[in-house]
């Protein structure tokens, strides 16, 4: 077999678990693992406002990273937005 491989990708749903995987890890006290786990989405995902959500809530709920929370959360703001601007 010749055929070339094509690296797996993750779909929505694929992402969304992933996320609640890294709820349940942090809440079981696996912080650094939860945050590697949002590291490799992030790599599927770039600029996903749920993923850097998500991030922003594991710093400030079990790491205490309030000012790094809040990036998070002005990022994943900045990415939800939509930017046209047509309904002004």
């Amino acid at each position: 077999m010749t055929g070339k491989v094509e690296p797996f990708r993750k779909n929505q749903d694929d992402k969304i678990n992933s996320i609640m995987r890294c709820y349940f890890d942090a809440d079981h006290g696996w912080i650094t693992l939860a945050l590697l786990r949002l590291e490799y989405l992030i790599n599927d995902f770039p600029n996903d406002p749920h993923i850097e959500y998500a991030e922003a809530l594991i710093r400030k709920d079990f790491l205490g990273e309030g000012l790094k929370a809040e990036e998070l959360f002005i990022k994943a703001q900045a990415h939800s937005t939509p930017k046209d601007r047509s309904n002004e």
